[in-house]
């Protein structure tokens, strides 16, 4: 007529997940009493349910001769506890039940919490992005992405980092956002290989760590002008009248720091910029080269000398590019060649010379 009743409650276990120590020990004792005497005081011990349901097996009873067997029982962890997969808090229902007819009965929760380990690495996440096309002309601060790497650890601090330091590009270390930190320079630097790395600051067993290849390409932007190196001149440039058609007069020099020939940056194209002068009929410059020639033959009687304003663009292909245009003067002073005739001015006329009034030499008109 008596319950069996536990004894030394409540029943509380702290166990280290990833302990193999404590695999096959006994953690600690169960006890229970029965006031009734001879059978009716038997007791017996029963695992009732588990929580969550699949660690129903991790766990066993152990009697061991030290031990009343009637009254006591000891419970063993028969593998390694992963508390990622276990949760926080594992709790078995244990009976105790008395050989009376009928006979009774009593119910105990035992709670094992499971202390945690850094025994599990950070990895980022599947759908990182690892390459990258940006243009050399975007922003300092501009984000390029944003990095998300997941820990099974309990409430994991991961910091983000990348290498190699001195690149002008930057990772938050707290929410992992990738950005640019300084000015790009295509002409410099056309590729970047980047390591990004995610630690945890676990602390028993060390911090663990994940990491992405990160590659990106700068893309040419229309940032450098065409410098004309040998206009203006400080004199005119003297060429001959008469000279024969497609002389060359004048080849200009031009220097355009961009280097991406695809992107029409540094591809440049010549013209004359019409003035006052009838320069487009007399000279010609080509379009691609720079260099220009006579068209037509050149007089000086008729012109001495040509003023010409020279422009100088490149020609950028992307849309988010402006043309870059430069002007220049170049002065043409056309040299005299003696090729044209004397010309007398003067009617004809009669002059009446009287005979014995002159000598040789003597001018008489």
């Amino acid at each position: 007529d008596n319950v069996p009743t536990f004894l030394n409650l409540p029943y509380i276990v702290s166990v280290q997940e990833n302990d193999t120590d404590v695999v096959d020990s006994f953690l600690f004792e169960l006890e229970a009493s029965d006031r009734d005497v001879l059978n009716n005081s038997v007791l017996s011990f029963f695992l009732i349910t588990a929580y969550p349901a699949f660690t129903f097996n991790y766990f066993e009873f152990v009697y061991t001769s030290n031990k009343n067997i009637s009254t006591q029982r000891c419970i063993s962890i028969n593998q390694v506890i992963d508390r990622e997969k276990t949760g926080d808090v594992i709790i078995l229902t244990i009976a105790v039940r008395d050989g009376g007819s009928p006979s009774l009965s009593s119910l105990v929760n035992v709670t094992f919490y499971i202390e945690e380990v850094n025994d599990e690495k950070p990895v980022f996440s599947s759908g990182s992005l690892t390459n990258f096309m940006i243009r050399e002309d975007i922003p300092n601060y501009h984000i390029m992405t944003e990095y998300v790497a997941n820990d099974p650890d309990k409430l994991p601090i991961l910091v983000y980092t990348i290498e190699p330091v001195g690149i002008p590009f930057a990772i938050h270390p707290d929410n992992g956002t990738l950005y640019v930190l300084s000015g790009l320079d295509y002409e410099k630097t056309q590729n970047y290989t980047i390591m990004v790395f995610v630690h945890d600051m676990g602390s028993e067993t060390g911090e663990q760590q994940d990491s992405l290849i990160i590659k990106v390409d700068i893309l040419d932007a229309n940032d450098n002008c065409p410098n004309i190196t040998n206009l203006p001149l400080s004199s005119p440039i003297e060429i001959n009248e008469n000279i024969d058609i497609n002389t060359v007069v004048y080849a200009l020099q031009v220097i355009d720091l961009d280097l991406d020939d695809t992107s029409g940056n540094n591809i440049l194209s010549y013209e004359f910029i019409a003035s006052g002068d009838a320069m487009l009929e007399h000279f010609l410059i080509d379009t691609w080269t720079g260099v220009i020639t006579t068209n037509h033959t050149i007089d000086r009687e008729l012109k001495s000398r040509y003023s010409l304003i020279i422009s100088v663009r490149d020609n950028p292909i992307s849309v988010f590019d402006t043309p870059c245009i430069r002007t220049v003067p170049l002065e043409i002073s056309i040299l005299d060649l003696n090729d044209n005739d004397p010309v007398c001015y003067f009617n004809e006329t009669t002059i009446p010379l009287l005979e014995d009034r002159f000598e040789p030499g003597d001018v008489f008109a």
